[in-house]
């Protein structure tokens, strides 16, 4: 058994993107012996085993999930991990030479912690608009100035999927209930849909066998913003997935939960400024919220059976 288990699942990537992902593994501070490398290739157009070469790591594997969807690429890597520890690294991920070496220190020094992450530090491949910094949480941008950590399902506490470490018992159990559930299998992205919610199913996961989630100061990646992400139309779309997925997942786990109500006056108040006035960015996220309700509506009463689930 490996001490790490890195899994890359990769939809079409960018080419320059992925090649920086595993330059930064080649060059990790911690030896091959003790981890390995999962590539799955998600129902890419070309076959990522024909153009990229893992033979550089002795324990490097590529594998091929013919269902789009990263759930099922995450299913597939998870089933087919050898560690005790699972870092996920998306194909635009940079991780820091020290990364899966301290991952390791954390893990050792924190048994009681089941998922966790870092920070998550922005590179753009343009100057970002001055409006996007209250909102880049939403790319996946993430400071960090102290170490947090809980047993709750709290915002501040919870790691972005992006250079998320998982033990490896917790992985496994959320895949099986993954793999058997309609609506957790839809959680998380497919294709150009911006649904993603599978990071906080691994949370809660965790949490309900009774470990912590956290995050740390120490650990460190670089995210890779193209400039077509910080267009406004995708970051309202990629919000709205965001959301739906919540509403989704609260709905999943909490039989009682409800909806909340879509407010008519707000609703109206929304569409008048859109169409009379210059809309403030936090009119026009309002109106997305209100598109996430309607659409979480319209997913869970199209699965007959939700309440059974």
């Amino acid at each position: 058994m490996f001490e790490i288990s890195v899994i890359i699942c990769s939809y079409n990537p960018r080419k320059e993107y992925l090649q920086r992902a595993l330059n930064a593994l080649k060059v990790q501070s911690l030896s091959f012996d003790k981890w390995q490398l999962l590539l799955v290739d998600n129902a890419s157009e070309k076959e990522l085993s024909t153009d990229w070469d893992l033979s550089w790591h002795p324990n490097a594997n590529h594998f091929r999930e013919n269902k789009l969807g990263l759930t099922h690429a995450r299913i597939k890597g998870i089933e087919s991990a050898e560690g005790k520890l699972l870092v996920f690294v998306d194909d635009d991920n940079i991780l820091a030479a020290d990364f899966l070496e301290t991952s390791l220190i954390i893990a050792s020094n924190n048994p009681f912690i089941g998922v966790f992450g870092g920070k998550l530090i922005a590179e753009y491949e343009v100057i970002p608009p001055a409006w996007l910094k209250p909102y880049q949480s939403i790319l996946a941008v993430r400071e960090l100035e102290r170490n947090v950590w809980s047993n709750l399902y709290q915002w501040e506490t919870t790691p972005a999927g992006a250079g998320m470490v998982i033990k490896s018992e917790i992985a496994k159990i959320y895949a099986q209930n993954s793999s058997t559930h309609p609506l957790k299998k839809m959680l998380d992205r497919k294709g150009n849909n911006t649904l993603s919610g599978g990071d906080n199913d691994m949370v809660f996961t965790a949490i309900d066998m009774g470990f912590g989630s956290g995050r740390f100061k120490e650990l460190s990646l670089i995210h890779i913003i193209p400039k077509q992400r910080l267009e406004e139309k995708y970051l309202f779309k990629l919000y709205e997935g965001i959301l739906t997925s919540k509403y989704i997942l609260e709905s999943v786990r909490t039989p009682d939960y409800k909806l909340p109500q879509i407010n008519p006056f707000k609703q109206m108040l929304y569409r008048i400024n859109r169409l009379l006035f210059k809309s403030s960015i936090e009119f026009k996220l309002g109106e997305v919220r209100i598109g996430a309700l309607k659409k979480a509506r319209k997913i869970l009463n199209e699965c007959k059976n939700v309440s059974d689930l």
